[in-house]
């Protein structure tokens, strides 16, 4: 019988260790999470007080739907690039695939 109790004990023992060891992983990644929220909250912050450039890519121009864009939002401003309408599409996978496309595709 004190074979068995050992045994038990042993395994009690290293089922605590693994509990244990686990439970400070998981800790330190809320509070990476947290820290990484706190930090991308301060970026945006940042970003809002200056202007953003969007980017449009078309076949066709949108200059009269952008002006109004931009008097509606003041600190946003579009840059519009124009291609064929074969060229576009062609263009627009291109920058997918590689991954710096645009912000906006019409």
């Amino acid at each position: 019988m004190s074979k068995m109790r050992k045994l038990i004990l042993i395994i009690m023992i290293v089922c605590l260790g693994i509990t244990a060891g686990c439970g400070e992983q998981a800790e330190k990644s809320v509070n990476n999470i947290e820290d990484e929220a706190k930090v991308q909250k301060k970026e945006s912050t940042e970003k809002s007080k200056g202007t953003v450039e969007l980017k449009l890519w078309s076949w066709f121009s949108q200059a009269g739907i952008i002006k109004q864009f931009e008097a509606e939002n003041k600190g946003i401003t579009v840059k519009e690039e124009l291609f064929s309408f074969d060229k576009c599409a062609e263009e627009y996978m291109k920058a997918l695939s590689s991954g710096v496309g645009p912000d906006f595709y019409i």
